[in-house]
């Protein structure tokens, strides 16, 4: 029963490190709710030890502690939640000052009803899983970034894939409106497109 109190208190310590560390780099994603996992479940641990209940806990929250510790080595962002995402705004005022976000899940975002600006206009997009497509509309000079940690891209017909794939294309349509779309996924796949344009060249 003492092993089990020692155990989790080294899980609550765990816990309130890993909170801290995810407070103070304004991580409020998974990472941050991971650490409040596991710091609760060495709470219940140290509760549950004169009882005999404790084991089952201590499994839990070292198996809780390893997944945070996967998401802080892959830097997965989970934040946005999960499903699908239908985005297609109408103006430039339409656009998330902060970007695009989602966790898991499958997002299109269909930018060929904006009329951009004269001027560079960026546009952000960040997900932790699965498939993003991004078209841009003819007549903008597109400069299109895509990475990946482990995944594949297509970026205005430029292809990469692997772990760490990254690629930079620029579109060769000549304009004074120049839209930058900037877009990472952890793990899955990209795919930004511009009308008219069957192949960008990479920079």
């Amino acid at each position: 029963m003492q092993a089990r109190v020692v155990l989790g208190l080294v899980l609550l310590a765990l816990g309130a490190l890993g909170a801290l560390v995810s407070v103070a780099g304004a991580d409020l994603g998974g990472g941050t709710a991971v650490a409040i996992g596991v710091l609760l479940l060495g709470a219940g641990a140290v509760a549950a030890a004169p009882f005999g209940g404790s084991r089952a806990l201590l499994l839990l929250g070292f198996a809780t502690a390893s997944i945070g510790g996967f998401l802080a080595a892959t830097d997965l962002d989970l934040e946005g939640g999960i499903g699908e995402r239908r985005e297609r705004p109408a103006t430039v005022a339409g656009l998330p000052a902060d970007g695009y976000r989602l966790g898991v899940g499958d997002q299109r975002i269909d930018l060929r009803d904006v009329v951009f600006p004269v001027g560079t206009t960026t546009v952000k997009v960040r997900q932790g899983v699965g498939e993003l497509r991004v078209r841009v509309p003819a007549g903008v000079a597109l400069v299109a970034r895509g990475r990946v940690s482990g995944g594949a891209l297509e970026v205005l017909g430029r292809e990469e894939d692997g772990s760490d794939a990254d690629l930079e294309v620029q579109s060769p349509v000549r304009s004074l409106r120049r839209v930058v779309v900037d877009a990472k996924v952890t793990f899955g796949e990209i795919r930004i497109q511009q009308d008219g344009v069957t192949e960008g060249r990479t920079r």
